[in-house]
């Protein structure tokens, strides 16, 4: 059973569905959730857009049935925490990655409920919305990298058993979280991928671009060049901050286009490719 329910968090939630594939969507309401025992139920201050979610609105895609609640990415407040539950507390800022099954179990309403180990506590000085942006743009830029590159990510080697990192610059996590020097390899890995001479970034000051520089840049040996396209408005946020060697403003430029400028930056060329970044 949960934690008991206070009376104030009783009164009904709003959900915004999906009424058929394409479209339009609607606004309900429905009774506040019950949690299961290891669940947390989270109200929402920020809600992120992904391309999934385009995909399920246009497509149908991880849609059972309609009408269905959207949305993978929240920032906000938890209200209520599931008997089992004991990394988090009611009135705890946190950000979370949605698990799919939609109903309360999707971002687009009041409150969200969802296990609790998909969440981890908002840092400090980020925003909501800041918060909300960063799951899934994470989580694919992780996936790409660990698993079709084999690069290690030795921030989250050295604490494999933790689920529910604090990253607020101050907290004593993210001091235990920096990569030890020189970096391993994951256990897990298959074959490591020749090492890298450079990687073009397509799109570094999105938030996937961003999660996949700042990754990178954790991950490969140090000075090894991360080229970046981005709107030349972003290019000191994208070096400075993000850890980017150089950028090029692809805005009016075709592929091929933004390849060979990255090569003039990089003669060796880019040695790896994918959509979202790309080396060779």
């Amino acid at each position: 059973m949960p934690h008991s329910i206070p009376l104030s968090h009783t009164k009904p939630v709003r959900q915004c569905v999906v009424t058929r594939k394409g479209g339009p969507f609607q606004i309900i309401t429905t009774d506040y959730p019950q949690p299961g025992p290891d669940e947390i139920c989270i109200r929402n201050r920020a809600v992120g857009l992904s391309p999934v979610d385009l995909f399920a609105l246009d497509n149908g895609m991880t849609i059972r049935k309609y009408p269905e609640v959207l949305g993978t990415d929240v920032a906000g407040v938890i209200e209520v925490v599931g008997s089992q539950v004991t990394a988090f507390k009611a009135g705890d800022a946190v950000m979370a990655v949605c698990p799919r099954g939609g109903g309360k179990y999707a971002a687009f309403q009041d409150i969200t409920t969802i296990p609790a180990e998909l969440a981890c506590r908002k840092p400090a000085s980020w925003s909501f919305a800041e918060a909300a942006s960063v799951p899934t743009a994470y989580l694919t830029a992780y996936g790409v990298l660990s698993n079709a590159l084999s690069l290690p990510l030795p921030h989250l080697l050295s604490r494999p058993h933790l689920q529910t990192p604090n990253t607020d610059p101050s907290s004593e996590y993210l001091t235990a979280l920096r990569p030890p020097s020189p970096p391993a390899r994951l256990p897990q890995s298959p074959t490591p991928t020749p090492e890298l001479s450079s990687v073009l970034v397509m799109g570094g000051s999105t938030p996937l671009g961003a999660a996949a520089i700042q990754l990178l840049r954790l991950s490969l040996p140090p000075g090894t060049p991360i080229i970046s396209t981005n709107p030349a408005a972003h290019d000191a946020r994208v070096t400075g901050v993000l850890g980017a060697t150089a950028c090029v403003d692809g805005a009016d430029m075709a592929y091929e286009e933004v390849v060979a400028a990255g090569r003039t930056l990089r003669r060796r060329g880019i040695q790896w490719g994918r959509p979202a970044f790309l080396g060779r």
